[in-house]
């Protein structure tokens, strides 16, 4: 039996508003799956790894980034992302960003476990997508 939340009108206003928002919500997704298939944007990494997050929770991720990392040991990956059995460190950078000795001391160490562990870029937003979509 459906539930009743008043008159017919209300019911209809309460779909509008609800169809409204799933239309606005399903246009930042494809937003998002376009990505940067275009080739690269100019882009700050911050940009992008609001996209990233945006992208992993969109897919049932629980996500981490260290906002103030002033006091943390440098080089920690931006993302740390948990789905399930899978662990994700994801290093970002833009286009032409370079990795920090401590950034690559630390991918190296990572690739030493069992976790998943990237350098990604703009330009490889299918691979991203690709990654973050599979269970």
């Amino acid at each position: 039996m459906p539930v009743v939340h008043g008159t017919p009108e209300e019911e209809l206003v309460l779909c509008q508003e609800y169809r409204d928002r799933l239309e606005a919500e399903l246009a930042d997704v494809e937003v998002i799956m376009r990505g940067l298939k275009d080739g690269p944007l100019p882009i700050k990494e911050s940009e992008f790894e609001g996209q990233v997050r945006q992208l992993a929770r969109l897919y049932g991720w629980l996500c981490y980034h260290t906002w103030r990392s002033i006091n943390s040991p440098p080089g920690f990956p931006d993302l740390v992302l948990v789905k399930g059995p899978r662990l994700v460190f994801a290093e970002l950078k833009t286009a032409t960003g370079k990795l920090s000795q401590a950034q690559q001391e630390w991918l190296d160490a990572l690739h030493e476990t069992p976790a998943e562990v990237y350098l990604w870029r703009p330009g490889d937003w299918e691979e991203i997508v690709a990654c973050l979509s599979k269970q």
